[in-house]
């Protein structure tokens, strides 16, 4: 087995080093008051240690579903201003990179609301939302004034909104990157 090692990669390893020792890297964690949006994030499940990116099995383009698997690479996500009429501070919309839609919530479904990217149509609107510290570089993500949190759920790893639990499912990391 080959492993390639990028300046990337090599950078998470460094900061997981770090974090094991006690030793906060000023890059590991972007503390809520320095989010920048003209900056992309990598965001980072604390449950599995996997990246947040979409399905790649969707049924069409407007089903992208959030997923933090073992199995996805590395993703940059961007923290934008959130929609006009929704002004409170440390509120976002969060926007895929690649595909450039914003993260939404599927009501449709039975059961806990599974997170996908709006679609091209406008159906679902992005959702506004706030990443808030949890502690240890750690933060929770949050539909802005509910309590309802990105919960990383099921065997899929799928990323669906429960309410607040304190559990690490529901633990999250950014970190800035280049990999844009």
């Amino acid at each position: 087995m080959n492993i390639v090692l990028t300046s990337t990669r090599l950078f998470h390893i460094l900061v997981a080093i770090c974090t094991l020792r006690g030793q906060a890297h000023a890059g590991a964690a972007v503390p809520q008051a320095r989010i920048d949006p003209s900056s992309a994030y990598d965001i980072i499940s604390v449950a599995n240690g996997a990246y947040v990116d979409v399905t790649t099995d969707a049924q069409d383009f407007d089903h992208f579903y959030l997923v933090a698997s073992p199995s996805n690479f590395e993703t940059a996500w961007y923290l934008w201003d959130p929609p006009t009429g929704t002004n409170e501070k440390g509120t976002y919309t969060i926007v895929h990179f690649v595909i450039e839609y914003g993260v939404t919530v599927d009501n449709s479904t039975q059961g806990p609301n599974p997170l996908r990217l709006a679609t091209r149509n406008n159906d679902r609107l992005p959702l506004p939302l706030q990443v808030v510290p949890a502690g240890g570089g750690e933060y929770v993500v949050k539909v802005a004034n509910k309590d309802l949190l990105w919960t990383l759920y099921g065997d899929e790893n799928k990323i669906q909104l429960l309410p607040a639990t304190g559990e690490k499912t529901q633990h999250w990391r950014f970190v800035e990157t280049e990999n844009t």
